[in-house]
């Protein structure tokens, strides 16, 4: 199941104004995708799985700190 759910990986140009919009839906399914991991007892590391689920364009707004919560509030 954990296939279905993966999102594709997240390559917003984020000077669009839609940047907010496919970065709001991307972590839906990226938060359903760590949901699903958990349910299979998995236990991933969530920065991890977040910057491989990421285009090097976004990974350097939040590279600099290896925090999962602070790289989805950047």
């Amino acid at each position: 199941m954990e296939k279905v759910l993966k999102p594709q990986r997240l390559d917003a140009n984020l000077r669009l104004k839609t940047a907010a919009d496919e970065f709001k839906h991307w972590l839906i399914t990226f938060e359903d995708y760590l949901d699903a991991l958990s349910a299979a007892d998995m236990e991933p590391d969530k920065y991890k799985v977040l910057t491989n689920l990421v285009s090097s364009q976004v990974y350097r707004y939040f590279a600099d700190v290896e925090d999962y919560d602070f790289g989805i509030e950047q």
